[in-house]
């Protein structure tokens, strides 16, 4: 059984089974009673990836400001879809800050992909 490890490179870049499963828990959480397609998933983290790896090549650089203002939309989405903060950190099992946290660098890779 695999607990955790290496599923993918993509030039320096590499995708970890935790990523894939993460990927998949948010999408589902994004769109409950929507079937995730594992493949689909791994595609677009693989493309993720690559594009990570050419913005590198390329010295694409995202503002940290831009990822905290992107970072502070979507959580007032969250809290406005669910209904309180309470609540949000109720569903999630993690304060705000946690949630925050953990977001910080998948939001940073898409912004940077983007």
């Amino acid at each position: 059984m695999l607990i955790d490890g290496v599923i993918a490179q993509v030039g320096k870049e590499i995708v970890l089974k935790s990523d894939l499963d993460q990927t998949a828990d948010a999408q589902k959480r994004q769109a409950p009673g929507v079937e995730i397609e594992m493949c689909r998933v791994f595609e677009d983290l693989l493309m993720e990836k690559l594009l990570l790896q050419q913005a590198a090549l390329d010295s694409v650089e995202v503002a940290e400001d831009e990822v905290q203002a992107n970072i502070d939309r979507r959580i007032q989405v969250f809290i406005q879809q669910i209904g309180s903060q309470a609540k949000l950190e109720q569903y999630y099992g993690k304060s705000v800050l946690e949630i925050r946290e953990e977001m910080a660098p998948l939001i940073k890779n898409q912004l940077t992909a983007q």
